[in-house]
């Protein structure tokens, strides 16, 4: 984890200090839905593992159709200032607040599709 990222997070009062990525295998790749940033991201998992191809979306799915963002991604601020954590920290927190019903409607329903 990147320490911009840690930063970003403690300054809105979440403590990420103890989180690392882990690679997507065994029990992990029986979850119900997979939510990524970019369109690459997407991409990635797909290629290492086809079997959920169905299951993973990005964030930006789930928002309304007339969002701006619907569908776009949210760019990863991978390397970038800490101006671009905190933007991209901003416009995550959006989508969840803004596709939250969807993404439950979702998980109750196993629609393949947001709606």
């Amino acid at each position: 984890m990147s320490h911009q990222s840690a930063a970003v997070a403690a300054e809105n009062g979440v403590d990420i200090s103890d989180m690392s990525a882990d690679r997507l295998e065994g029990a992990l790749l029986d979850a119900t839905l997979y939510l990524v940033m970019e369109e690459t991201h997407r991409r990635a998992l797909v290629t290492l593992h086809p079997e959920i191809a169905d299951r993973v979306f990005l964030l930006t799915d789930f928002l309304p159709r007339d969002h701006p963002l619907h569908a776009k991604g949210i760019p990863d601020p991978f390397g970038g200032a800490l101006s671009r954590y905190r933007e991209t920290y901003r416009v995550i927190e959006e989508a969840i607040s803004k596709s939250w019903v969807a993404i439950e409607r979702r998980l109750d329903t196993g629609r393949a599709l947001p709606e």
